[in-house]
């Protein structure tokens, strides 16, 4: 039985894009955006160490 789920979950792929249904890649296209988001968030507040010295 344990391997039976095992092999559905290494084969398990979501559906397909399709005009019809714009809600099936929501959820990934937000997720994306939310990382892409925050990384670029955290990459900009890497460097701060010119705020640092100006105060």
């Amino acid at each position: 039985m344990s391997d039976l789920i095992e092999e559905n979950l290494e084969n398990y792929r979501t559906a397909p894009l399709h005009a019809c249904f714009p809600n099936t890649n929501q959820t990934h296209s937000c997720f994306q955006n939310y990382l892409g988001k925050h990384m670029s968030h955290t990459a900009r507040l890497k460097n701060i160490s010119w705020l640092v010295s100006w105060f």
